[in-house]
């Protein structure tokens, strides 16, 4: 009665692009940077490697990941400087 149930389930930050030769291609983007994920969409597999690239945009937010010598890192630079002042 159950069977082979076709269960779909909508991923969030999933862009679907197809190339000029038809081929169908998936990515993750979020905070504009785009990761294409390889496995099949429904596997196992998939799942596996969108939480991981999931994990990997989670981790580039913050200020480990600001670029050295850059206006936000100058700013970052100036408010730690502020509020180590103002203890």
């Amino acid at each position: 009665m159950w069977g082979c149930a076709d269960m779909r389930v909508n991923l969030p930050y999933i862009m679907r692009d197809t190339d000029r030769h038809g081929n169908e291609r998936v990515y993750l983007r979020k905070s504009g940077k785009k990761v294409r994920l390889r496995s099949a969409p429904g596997t196992p597999e998939f799942v596996q490697e969108y939480n991981q690239a999931l994990g990997n945009a989670r981790e580039k937010h913050g200020a480990a990941h600001i670029k050295g010598g850059s206006f936000r890192w100058l700013v970052v630079q100036y408010s730690c400087w502020l509020c180590s002042r103002s203890q």
